[in-house]
């Protein structure tokens, strides 16, 4: 008996000594509301791989959050990993040298080029944050009170109006919850919620770049105009209601609607006790096209003076897995993965949310992107605009003045690089072995239109839809005899097809077509080119387990997957596989996506 409690305590104190050695990560984020995701199923899940690393996940206040990091950056004294905002602020922070490039770090292979997007430099060329999710603006609201009051969901500004003084005059809600004290709501969750209805999503953010537009212009105040009419709704003392306020207020059930990202969702349905819906923006008038945030949210970085740089870069790699993107995913629905890897989303809500991606066009929000690289940062000046106008501070007009003139001190306009007519650089891949010009002519880009889905176009859009994807990649139809990835002038992820030949290529049959393009996206989300480390034959093999999964995302059987390879001949060469190859990994992808 002694010697079996000597050989305890000694296992006891081994394991306290293995502990007292651990090192201990620091996780720097806005997200308060994750805490108990992370704690409870993230960092569980992490350490139990990886005893000998500890998380603490420490989150400041989201309002709070990019003036708090910053001064701790500049002092030294912030945590190992950084939650990073997308595009122009974690851009700053890469390029003071404060986050350490990533471009190489194991798992990065998991995300394509356009995911990386928002954490890379302008030329592509390095990655400073692991992507971890989107998210999508609309409206969230209380389905009991409105089926109490017979209110039909708001398609249009009218309708949206209308649907907020019926709810008023009965009394029983606040029509909506939202406060103005932090500020960042009424930009966040108002203005860039509703305002790509007014700018047209990403034609007018471009033209606001490239100086085509101003501020001033009435597609940008108009969004202002319908802000200052929200403020007979937000209920008594909205000046002093802070962003956990409405939250309250609406989980409560006493607010009807709640201006919202699909962020909320988790919180939301650990909190309410009533049914809850979604809709999009509202649009200004039957018939228009319906314009949504499709924001890349959230990534995590390294900070450059972590004393852990090893093992940061161990958690980072393990963030950067399909274990972590299925985990998250769904322990936070709303927050939608941008992992290569496919994430089957089981909540209703969140469905709701990429539901609206079939209807309505993608973009980011507009002070994100270059406009917000300079003092006064646009960003945090529209914060102001937008709760100065709802608190009746300013009007529409001053407001938007004073954003026109604070941009003005400081940025020359871009010019946003379209892709030119002409091609003067080969296609990356191309189906089959099919040899396409150096330079040939190609239409509009079809990511913009929305067709039917039995068209070429709706088939790309349901590839995108359905895998989760955000429809960031451009593809355009040209004369080139075969479908073929590619990257533009811009180094921005394309595709370009043949429509003539993709239907003699298929005959017609809609699940080869949907094989050979299925197939050439997969290039794109695998990261595909010169420089990914792998030959040809490699990447081929690769494309078609994607074209596999979409298959099986979109309840085809597994024959109709094969048939997108079907055609392919049947001995293989150095750079292309033989065709039972290709069929063998058209089945490892629909099969591996059916088993998880």
């Amino acid at each position: 008996m002694r010697i079996l409690v000597t050989g305890m305590v000694s296992s006891l104190f081994m394991c306290a000594v293995c502990n007292a050695n651990a090192a201990t990560l620091t996780i720097e984020s806005w997200r308060s509301d994750d805490v108990d995701i992370w704690r409870e199923k993230l960092i569980p899940a992490f350490e139990a791989k990886n005893p000998d690393i500890k998380i603490d996940f420490a989150p400041t206040r989201p309002a709070e959050y990019t003036t708090t990091l910053n001064s701790k950056l500049d002092a030294g004294s912030a945590g190992d990993i950084i939650t990073c905002r997308p595009f122009d602020a974690s851009l700053e922070l890469f390029n003071k040298k404060q986050l350490v490039d990533l471009t190489s770090l194991s798992g990065m292979e998991n995300f394509s080029p356009v995911a990386k997007a928002a954490w890379s430099t302008d030329d592509g060329k390095s990655t400073f944050c692991v992507p971890m999710a989107s998210v999508i603006h609309g409206f969230i609201y209380n389905k009991d009170a409105f089926d109490r009051l017979g209110i039909a969901v708001p398609k249009t500004e009218e309708e949206f109006i209308s649907a907020l003084v019926r709810i008023k005059a009965d009394d029983t809600y606040i029509p909506m919850a939202m406060g103005t004290k932090d500020q960042w709501e009424a930009a966040t969750m108002g203005y860039q919620n509703i305002g790509p209805n007014y700018w047209k999503g990403e034609d007018g953010r471009e033209a606001l770049i490239s100086g085509k537009q101003k501020l001033t212009d009435a597609d940008w105040v108009k969004p202002l105009e319908e802000l200052a009419k929200w403020t007979a709704f937000l209920g008594n003392g909205f000046e002093y209601q802070t962003y956990s306020d409405s939250q309250n207020l609406f989980t409560l059930g006493r607010a009807a609607i709640y201006p919202a990202g699909s962020w909320e969702i988790s919180l939301f349905n650990s909190q309410a006790q009533f049914k809850m819906g979604a809709f999009p923006p509202p649009v200004p008038k039957a018939g228009d096209t319906c314009y949504i945030s499709d924001h890349p949210d959230i990534g995590v970085g390294l900070n450059a003076k972590s004393t852990h740089q090893e093992e940061a870069k161990k958690f980072l790699t393990w963030v950067a897995s399909p274990e972590f993107a299925d985990i998250y995913a769904n322990s936070l629905p709303g927050f939608f993965s941008l992992n290569s890897n496919p994430v089957k989303m089981s909540d209703p809500l969140a469905q709701e949310f990429v539901s609206w991606r079939e209807m309505c066009k993608p973009t980011i929000r507009s002070t994100y992107q270059i406009l917000s690289r300079g003092t006064p940062s646009l960003e945090t000046e529209t914060w102001a605009a937008a709760a100065n106008v709802i608190n009746g501070k300013q009007t529409p007009e001053e407001a938007a003045a004073k954003l026109q003139a604070a941009l003005g001190g400081w940025f020359k306009p871009v010019i946003v690089q379209q892709p030119s007519t002409a091609r003067s650089s080969a296609c990356l891949t191309s189906f089959g072995e099919a040899s396409v010009p150096s330079a040939f002519a190609f239409g509009p880009n079809v990511m913009k239109s929305y067709a039917d889905n039995a068209s070429i176009p709706g088939i790309i859009r349901r590839i995108v839809l359905t895998t989760g994807l955000a429809p960031r990649f451009a593809a355009y139809p040209a004369k080139i005899g075969t479908a073929c990835a590619s990257r533009d002038a811009d180094l921005q992820p394309v595709i370009y097809y043949d429509e003539d030949w993709l239907k003699d290529y298929s005959k017609g049959d809609y699940w080869i077509q949907l094989g050979v393009l299925a197939h050439e996206i997969g290039h794109l989300v695998n990261g595909h080119g010169t420089g990914d480390g792998l030959n040809q034959y490699q990447r081929e093999i690769e494309a078609d387990v994607f074209l596999g999964r979409v298959v099986a995302l979109i309840s085809g059987t597994i024959q109709e997957a094969e048939l997108g390879v079907s055609l392919q001949p049947e001995e293989g060469t150095a750079t292309h596989p033989p065709r039972f190859v290709r069929r063998a990994s058209v089945d490892q992808g629909y099969r591996g996506t059916n088993q998880q």
